[in-house]
């Protein structure tokens, strides 16, 4: 405030300040292979219209990922055998569908470098979509793999976490 003050900037007889408080969550394993299908499916989704018709079948995953999800969050409250086993099916889900979600766009990706893209609409919204796919599919890819390494052979310290996709998808 006393540097506002001998700038004149403000005269300085008050002072408020924000004390706003945002709900931010933790980067769970299953949140970031949500947000990684999610973020894949939408650049895939803007493709389709734009390439030949039936070129391109984009499945929308919301529905399952989003019950995968609650699978999860419920498993996770509860240590017994059979939640943990539960808890591991349904990361072994999402996984799988986070790899059918990454393959489709790395095949769409090589598609689109080899020139073998049949696009009869915008071809610059589709080159602007392949190269969202391109800075993200290592970033799903990544997320896939620090959750196997993690759930499956115990490594609690996975070097180059990914902690996030949306602060790279906002501009």
């Amino acid at each position: 405030m006393g540097l506002a003050r001998r700038r004149g900037v403000a005269p300085g007889r008050k002072l408020r300040t924000d004390t706003t408080v945002s709900n931010v969550l933790y980067p769970t394993d299953s949140t970031l292979l949500a947000d990684g299908i999610r973020v894949l499916s939408r650049s895939l989704k803007r493709i389709a219209p734009e390439g030949k018709r039936g070129a391109l079948e984009v499945v929308n995953h919301r529905r399952a990922v989003k019950y995968r999800l609650w699978e999860i969050c419920r498993a996770a409250k509860s240590q017994t055998p059979d939640s943990q086993e539960c808890l591991k099916e349904s990361y072994q889900k999402l996984l799988a569908t986070t790899g059918g979600v990454v393959r489709q766009a790395e095949e769409i990706v090589e598609k689109g470098e080899r020139g073998k893209l049949k696009v009869v609409g915008k071809l610059l919204l589709v080159q602007g979509q392949i190269t969202q796919l391109r800075k993200f599919l290592p970033l799903g890819e990544k997320v896939a793999a620090q959750t196997q390494e993690r759930g499956w052979k115990g490594n609690t310290h996975v070097g180059g976490n990914v902690l996030s996709f949306l602060s790279r998808t906002r501009r």
